[in-house]
């Protein structure tokens, strides 16, 4: 008996992942899961960019406005929450169809998460916080190293939040990460077709970085974001309030940047997180590459829908 199938849109930000799974659920039965981190958070709609109400009534998502602002949604959640999704989906007869950009997300899914990872633990992660105000990330990267080699390897010095979970894994079993993850691992028993934009042309991109931007801020980011802040137990330091978008336009509500340093820096906090977006998918296996030029777009819908619509 074959598996049942599920459909993977990844890409970097702002490449028309959103708009093509709608254009999909127009032509055959399926339902949306999100594959992004902060969208998880309810009340944050502008920064997040999530499906307008109207696009949530017309197509079902799922695992989106889950988690208060104040909560912390770790990747073992989604990996649950995802299977459960999905489940779901196929109970009614429809397709899943996967949705997003975060990469990490992704991974756990066609590799497997480990149950016997820890919890996080907050008071360790405090630690790990003040040790790299103390020493800066490179440091704490180099620490790393001399622990978990193998983590060090596939972690960039500059992602402090994958840092922090390998060290504070190391602290709380004295077991290193990749040991951990080389047990076995949950994985989810089905066929996974992986569909990607191509990275967009640099000037393109950039162009629509700032469009977006713009956008945003006219929907009324700085609005959305002070009634965020102004909520109890809200504080810098969330991953919530902490994403882009939301870390610099709190940083200019508090007087910490003008409006021109806080689009700078949300600009570059963008084009940081799209490069770190790419470097994955270049590394990624058996992706079927999309390309974004309008006269390709009905061609790439009608061979996302051929494969849904092929009988297992």
């Amino acid at each position: 008996m074959k598996k049942k199938k599920i459909i993977f849109i990844m890409g970097h930000t702002n490449s028309g992942k959103t708009k093509l799974s709608l254009k999909i659920s127009n032509f055959t039965p399926i339902e949306i899961i999100n594959v992004d981190s902060t969208a998880v958070y309810k009340y944050m709609d502008i920064g997040t960019n999530k499906p307008t109400k109207k696009q949530l009534k017309e197509i079902k998502h799922h695992l989106i406005d889950i988690k208060e602002p104040t909560e912390i949604y770790s990747a073992g959640e989604f990996f649950y929450d995802a299977n459960k999704s999905i489940n779901n989906i196929f109970n009614l007869n429809k397709t899943p169809v996967l949705v997003g950009g975060t990469m990490l997300y992704f991974n756990i899914l066609v590799n497997g998460f480990s149950p016997t990872l820890p919890k996080a633990n907050y008071k360790i992660r405090k630690k790990i916080e003040k040790l790299s105000n103390i020493i800066g990330w490179n440091n704490l990267h180099n620490k790393l190293k001399k622990i978990d080699y193998k983590s060090w390897e596939k972690i960039h010095p500059n992602d402090h939040k994958r840092i922090t979970r390998a060290l504070e894994i190391f602290l709380i079993t004295n077991k290193k990460m990749t040991k951990i993850n080389d047990g076995f691992k949950n994985k989810l028993p089905y066929e996974i077709i992986q569909f990607s934009f191509k990275p967009l042309d640099k000037n393109i991109l950039n162009l629509k970085i700032n469009d977006r931007l713009e956008k945003m801020l006219k929907l009324g980011l700085e609005k959305e974001t002070k009634k965020l802040f102004f909520k109890k137990n809200i504080n810098k330091k969330l991953p919530s309030i902490n994403s882009i978008g939301y870390k610099q336009m709190l940083s200019y509500i508090s007087g910490e940047l003008n409006y021109e340093q806080m689009k700078k820096k949300t600009i570059y906090a963008t084009k940081k997180l799209i490069k770190h977006q790419i470097t994955w998918l270049k590394k990624w296996k058996n992706i079927n590459w999309l390309d974004n030029k309008k006269k390709m777009y009905n061609n790439q819908i009608k061979r996302i829908i051929d494969i849904i619509n092929k009988k297992n």
